[in-house]
């Protein structure tokens, strides 16, 4: 089979007020050795200096400069840019401030996508750049070799027991068959994730057992957004949807119900660890509380699990303090 590495490759950055880091995300995305890349960058009415920052890459035709007239938020900006902007047969999110390392990922990536029609996406490994210590941290998650190729089962499975990684910024997909399914339709915090795994229903997915980029944490990401001002009862609003989705498309409930349970335990896990470590005892009685009253949740076992397993935590994170 001839694999063709000519069709476009759309990678999307939209950002918000990231002068900071823009820089090193665009360099990142063009020194990809792919030859046909399209790099679009989605500025959400930045006021900072990133303006002036992007201007200096208007020598390079890749680049498309999009300037919102008014600030659409995170997940409007993916939507606007993957609707109304990209044209590539596949597309890349990376945010304004993460970065790839590997510039051989999206040719290797194009090559799963091209070789086979149901491989509606590739994913691969990303590590963790704590920007406050200048360090950079490998999860658990990351530990685990995968298969080159997984179906949709298999791989939420895996993901639903902590023993697969998925990363918004290093997955390419396919942008029709995102558009088919209305991409970025939920505005969450883990819409790219309820999209990613919406696409791959009744499908396939290649990963690549390298890391490929850095996801840089300072802080203030939306992700620590999110927990901090999410409603306890749309914490797992994606997972269910997801659970839904793949009802609606043949899936059993027994199948579902595989990874369903674990999938929301380990939501919630981590939501009662966040609330631990900001010492937010308010959210804690509430997330307890709410488990509760969870029909996939509510047994004896799983409230000893969890007390267990936080307080495994609650030890480690006393150990790296002193």
């Amino acid at each position: 089979m001839i694999i063709n590495l000519v069709n476009k490759v759309t990678i999307m950055i939209p950002t918000y007020n990231q002068a900071f880091f823009i820089k090193e995300t665009i360099d990142s995305a063009l020194a990809q050795d792919y030859p046909n890349l399209e790099v679009i960058i989605a500025d959400d009415c930045s006021t900072d200096n990133t303006c002036e920052i992007v201007k200096q890459y208007s020598f390079d035709s890749r680049i498309k400069y999009i300037q919102n007239k008014e600030n659409l938020g995170r997940v409007e900006n993916y939507r606007n840019t993957l609707y109304e902007h990209a044209t590539g047969k596949y597309v890349l999110n990376l945010d304004g401030d993460d970065w790839l390392t590997e510039t051989t990922f999206i040719s290797q990536a194009v090559k799963f996508l091209e070789a086979d029609k149901d491989i509606m996406c590739v994913m691969a490994r990303v590590k963790i750049y704590q920007q406050e210590n200048d360090n950079y941290k490998i999860a658990k998650v990351n530990s685990y070799h995968l298969p080159e190729v997984l179906t949709a089962k298999e791989y939420l499975y895996l993901y639903s027991r902590g023993k697969a990684v998925f990363a918004h910024m290093s997955t390419l997909y396919r942008r029709e068959e995102a558009l088919s399914i209305k991409f970025y339709f939920h505005d969450i915090a883990w819409t790219d994730m309820e999209s990613i795994f919406r696409l791959i229903c009744n499908k396939k997915l290649a990963f690549i057992n390298s890391y490929v980029g850095c996801w840089r944490d300072h802080g203030v990401n939306e992700t620590y957004k999110f927990y901090k001002n999410v409603k306890i009862e749309k914490l797992c609003f994606a997972e269910e949807n997801i659970a839904n989705f793949y009802l609606q498309n043949g899936y059993t409930n027994a199948e579902v119900d595989e990874w369903l349970g674990e999938w929301k335990y380990r939501r919630y896990l981590n939501f009662l660890i966040f609330s631990l470590k900001r010492s937010d005892f308010k959210r804690l009685k509430e997330i307890l509380q709410f488990i509760m009253h969870d029909k996939t949740l509510c047994s004896i076992c799983t409230y000893i699990r969890l007390l267990k397993d936080m307080l495994v935590k609650l030890i480690s994170m006393r150990g790296k303090q002193i």
